[in-house]
């Protein structure tokens, strides 16, 4: 998403703030963390924020990385419901690499 143009956006967390207004305001019922952390995904760093969504009796774990680069706001969110999951999803996402121009 283009927020070159949007003020007070100039990192992941800055994003983070207006997705989880955005979140709070659905009438999904999500348990957000006030914990940011930043982690290195490729060689570049993304800001954190752990959800929790309950659907239908199912506990969803989500994690929100988010990074701007170049003006745009660079997302990934990924989603698991058991530790086996959450470990998988970590391995996935330690292989990833970037390529910014």
């Amino acid at each position: 998403e283009k927020v070159s143009q949007l003020p007070g956006i100039k990192r992941g967390k800055d994003y983070l703030f207006h997705v989880t207004k955005l979140l709070q305001a659905s009438k999904l019922n999500y348990d957000i963390s006030d914990e940011i952390k930043t982690v290195e995904l490729g060689k570049m760093d993304f800001d954190v924020q752990e959800m929790k969504l309950s659907v239908r009796n199912l506990d969803i774990k989500q994690k929100y990385y988010s990074a701007i680069v170049k003006g745009y706001a660079l997302g990934i969110v990924v989603s698991s419901t058991t530790p086996e999951d959450e470990k998988l999803i970590d391995e996935i996402l330690s292989k990833i690499s970037f390529e910014v121009k």
